[in-house]
């Protein structure tokens, strides 16, 4: 399933120095490092880390710290391949960031149905300095539990759907501590930099954009899984690495129910934060699916739209009307009116699973029109 291997995938050399470093030179320090070394999380939304911690730290309060391991989007398997390869990576991130943060708890929230993730991290746990520790919550599923505040309604034993900001939950999260909500990738980025030093971690990606990032390829491809690329490597490189013949490759799908359509011809681009097209295609979660033309493409905005209508939390209107209105239009073939009902997704829907399940139906109209005719 590995097929390309870099510093968060390649083996584990054993020990925590990485841990014994940060705590050798004590929070203050490590949380420099942290800075210094440029990381931005690998959840989606690419915020600087240290700008994250930082911002949980300036109250002076018990601080929560969360690992989400939800995952909960079709095409995307690069946290669960994390965590049943190299889970003392990611644990002695987690390990790094309680020794910056001091939480008053740390829970490790991980999808209910990846039991073999969950049984690694579990064993990489209870040989590690952090035993006894860390709470492991096995969570329901939902696509809806990768916005942070669902994830922490769920936590606390509430019906996991958003909350309003503010506040962030850097200021008010998990039982109204300031929380910090950290994904898998990022805290086994957080290992490598203390076992490279910022410097080392930077030497891969660009100056914007430093490190590595594992992508999850599937679909139209002879050899579908994960590969670990710098930030910055051209999209094609990973997709030809995947053994997609172009002759065959129509479109990639970027970023997964939340992101959109690229057609082939245009996939030339780095693969950076932010989105690759207007009409949705970005890198996200790191999920790329090789698709041919014209049924695949069909099948898979529906798909995408489905997906989007049936896990839509229900909270609030333009996300619970609007997503399963958007696959009945798609569905049959009613384009007039779509480009206003999606405006309204974007515009007030209260998170992100409403404002951007727009991008797949968007971008797919907008390249393909006449697949959906």
């Amino acid at each position: 399933m590995v097929r390309r291997a870099g510093p968060l995938l390649e083996p584990w050399p054993g020990g925590w120095s990485g841990f014994e470093r940060a705590r050798s030179i004590g929070p203050a320090a490590a949380l420099a490092e942290v800075e210094a070394s440029g990381l931005r999380g690998r959840g989606g939304a690419y915020f600087p880390t240290a700008v994250k911690w930082r911002a949980a730290l300036r109250h002076g309060a018990p601080v929560a710290l969360v690992m989400n391991a939800e995952e909960g989007e079709p095409g995307v398997f690069k946290d669960r391949a994390l965590l049943c390869l190299r889970p003392e990576r990611v644990v002695e991130g987690l390990l790094v960031a309680m020794e910056v943060l001091r939480p008053a708890v740390t829970v490790a929230f991980i999808n209910g149905s990846a039991d073999p993730a969950a049984a690694a991290f579990e064993r990489a746990l209870a040989d590690s300095p952090g035993a006894g520790r860390v709470l492991v919550y096995r969570g329901a599923g939902g696509y809806v539990l990768g916005e942070e505040t669902a994830l922490l309604n769920a936590i606390e034993g509430r019906r996991a759907v958003p909350r309003p900001r503010p506040p962030l939950p850097v200021d008010a999260g998990l039982f109204g501590m300031p929380t910090v909500v950290n994904n898998v990738e990022t805290l086994a980025a957080v290992s490598v930099i203390f076992r490279r030093g910022a410097a080392g971690f930077r030497s891969e990606g660009t100056d914007a954009a430093p490190g590595t990032r594992i992508l999850s390829v599937s679909g139209r491809v002879s050899r579908p899984g994960v590969y670990e690329v710098p930030l910055g490597t051209p999209l094609l490189a990973t997709v030809d690495q995947a053994g997609a013949p172009p002759r065959e490759r129509a479109a990639l799908l970027c970023g997964g129910p939340s992101g959109g359509f690229l057609p082939a011809g245009e996939a030339s681009v780095p693969l950076l934060p932010g989105r690759y097209h207007a009409t949705g295609a970005m890198l996200g979660a790191g999920g790329i699916v090789v698709l041919e033309a014209p049924g695949d493409i069909r099948r898979a905005a529906l798909t995408m739209a489905a997906f989007n209508a049936e896990q839509s939390c229900g909270k609030c209107t333009p996300c619970r009307e609007g997503a399963p209105l958007l696959f009945e239009k798609l569905a049959a073939g009613e384009t007039a009116g779509i480009e206003e009902l999606t405006e309204v997704m974007e515009a007030a829907s209260l998170c992100g699973l409403g404002q951007m399940a727009t991008g797949p139906v968007r971008s797919a109209l907008a390249f393909w029109p006449e697949v959906f005719a």
